[in-house]
């Protein structure tokens, strides 16, 4: 039992850190190469507080510590999120805070339904309900988010009109993995708390 559960263990912790440096890496690309140096700084800051995060929410389900930290976690790495978004767009130019943004809206979903659906597979029966309360919290957190995308990005459409139209695609793309992202992770919610009924 406590072989599988360090196996357990150092998968995820693998895994994590495979996607932080993911992370690190693509962030890099779309940003400038002008202030290259701030932006490792910044990035590799963030990639380590994820990847501490989610360490720390891996090793206490698998010691079964307290059950509701990982939620917990969940909406600190959502606000850790919003607070690093706009620190962002107050210090870097338009473009590079929009593509901030994207990755942002991105990592966030991904963490939230990502420890959402865990939820449902880790945690006892009775916990069902939680996780269908982080989903329903996490549509109003994004759709909240998604309204102030549209406001600042209505900005950066009329400094650079050529863009609009991928700036509309791609609007339409988040608003697309957004719904289903969530949808999906309701319907696993719904689906294990029947299935535990049966």
């Amino acid at each position: 039992m406590y072989q599988s559960s360090v196996c357990l263990f150092a998968y995820d912790l693998v895994f994590v850190l495979y996607f932080s440096f993911s992370f690190f890496f693509l962030l890099l690309f779309f940003l400038s190469p002008r202030s290259l140096e701030s932006n490792c700084f910044s990035s590799l800051s963030l990639s380590l507080s994820l990847s501490l995060s989610l360490t720390l929410s891996q090793q206490i389900h698998i010691l079964s510590l307290h059950k509701y930290t990982s939620i917990y976690l969940s909406i600190y790495l959502s606000i850790y999120l919003s607070i690093y978004l706009s620190i962002a767009i107050h210090r870097q130019t338009i473009f590079i805070a929009g593509n901030i943004f994207y990755l942002s809206i991105y990592l966030s979903i991904y963490l939230s339904i990502y420890r959402s659906i865990q939820s449902i597979y880790l945690v006892i029966s009775s916990c069902t309900y939680i996780s269908i309360y982080l989903s329903i919290y996490l549509s109003i957190y994004l759709s909240i988010y998604l309204s102030i995308a549209v406001t600042s990005l209505s900005l950066s459409i009329s400094i650079h009109p050529s863009i609009s139209l991928f700036l509309c695609c791609s609007l339409f793309t988040i608003y697309l993995s957004i719904y289903l992202s969530i949808y999906l992770s309701i319907y696993l919610s719904i689906y294990h708390f029947q299935s535990v009924l049966i």
